[in-house]
């Protein structure tokens, strides 16, 4: 009788761990409709170069959701203009690999506890995706076809399980923070390879 009151006590311990876990993971912003405009707006001052309107427009988002991956990401993102003001400058690229990995490694984190998180999902194609646009600037041909690959599988994994999230018109005009990855493609030597799934 006792073997099975242990047994049932860890069962017990067992789901509310999983409980606990499951209800600690951030929300699904792609699916709020009131943070896509705050969203947009936010992508649209990056593109604008006014990085501080983006950062004011997300910081109520922040402040209610800190543990959210989608922070580094943005981290990664505003980096990634000043990399972009001068491409052959390459002491801005391990801090940028640094951010978009670490992004990475957290939307991961997230997808083992709900594998079809929304956010999560987005952010592991949009950061690798990054990554392998930036490797592919350097020339890094054979690490950004990897990068890419690992971003158009969380892309085309999205479409299967989130279809819906993964639309760009789900969002509006397709550049939002979160669901603007399309697919682009690099000519390395003769061969047309797909190296970079990123902003469209």
């Amino acid at each position: 009788m006792r073997p099975i009151r242990k047994l049932f006590a860890v069962l017990i311990f067992l789901f509310g761990a999983f409980s606990i876990l499951k209800a600690q993971n951030p929300p699904e912003l792609i699916n709020n409709t009131e943070f896509r405009p705050v969203a947009k707006e936010a992508v649209d001052s990056l593109y604008n170069a006014n990085p501080q309107a983006a950062r004011q427009l997300l910081e109520p988002w922040k402040q209610r959701y800190p543990g959210h991956p989608l922070w580094i990401l943005f981290d990664g993102m505003e980096l990634w203009w000043q990399i972009l003001a001068d491409l052959e400058n390459t002491s801005l690229d391990e801090e940028f690999f640094n951010l978009m990995g670490r992004a990475d490694y957290e939307a991961g984190r997230l997808l083992s506890r709900q594998s079809d998180h929304a956010d999560a999902l987005i952010i592991k194609a949009v950061s690798n995706g990054y990554i392998a646009r930036q490797h592919a600037n350097r020339e890094d041909w054979l690490t950004s076809v990897n990068k890419a690959r690992k971003a158009f599988s969380a892309y085309q994994y999205m479409l299967e399980v989130q279809p819906e999230s993964a639309r760009p018109q789900a969002c509006g005009r397709a550049k939002t923070l979160l669901c603007s990855v399309s697919a682009r493609r690099v000519s390395y030597r003769k061969n047309s390879i797909l190296v970079f799934a990123g902003w469209g």
